[in-house]
């Protein structure tokens, strides 16, 4: 989308001059993290930023394996476990490429996509103790915006599939789909919420 431009030290999209909000701002309206210590939190997103970096590098052949901080190894190896198991079942188009729905006005970058078992497939990468319930819309949103911008492979055809990967620090993973038809409709509602609170400046609309 020739028309997107990604700021990725602030993590902003912007779409043919016009700011638009993430994915992640717009689902901040359904999760909170302020339960959780503000060292376990930093440490935890610290992780997941250099695990993801991790990944999108091993799938460009261009990773270091020496230089996995001991915090991240286990869970990439839990990466590694999960694609010797599914083999050629498994096909990763992309992964970490920003990119916005036009239509409903949204940025989002996809953890990875391609196809599973032959079909579409999204997978979102996790290193959470749990999934979040707002990861099912958070997978929709990112379906929807590869569809909108013909992003899939040619030769894969039908609704895609969503799934979340979750690493895990024993080494192991869990992979969860996501099935419910309208989880993209309650996304949309949300982002009409936020397009609402951000006109009238409420709350952390701008977070």
């Amino acid at each position: 989308m020739k028309d997107l431009q990604f700021d990725e030290a602030t993590h902003t999209y912007t779409l043919a001059g016009r700011v638009i909000p993430s994915v992640t701002q717009i689902l901040k309206q359904v999760v909170d993290f302020s339960m959780v210590a503000p060292d376990i939190l930093e440490r935890k997103c610290a992780i997941g930023s250099a695990l993801h970096m991790a990944i999108a590098l091993d799938q460009a052949d261009d990773l270091d394996y020496d230089s996995l901080d001991a915090s991240v190894l286990p869970y990439f190896e839990a990466w590694r476990k999960f694609v010797a198991d599914m083999g050629s079942k498994l096909w990763i188009m992309a992964s970490e490429r920003p990119m916005a729905s036009a239509t409903y006005q949204y940025g989002v970058t996809p953890d990875i996509w391609g196809s599973v078992n032959g079909e579409r497939a999204v997978i979102e990468l996790k290193s959470t103790a749990a999934i979040h319930p707002s990861v099912a819309l958070q997978t929709a949103a990112q379906a929807h915006a590869i569809t909108e911008g013909e992003w899939w492979p040619g030769d894969v055809d039908g609704p895609p599939r969503r799934f979340a990967l979750q690493l895990q620090p024993s080494g192991k993973y869990r992979l969860q789909e996501f099935t419910a038809k309208g989880d993209f409709g309650v996304f949309i509602a949300l982002r009409s919420v936020w397009g609402w609170r951000a006109s009238h400046k409420l709350g952390d609309w701008n977070q």
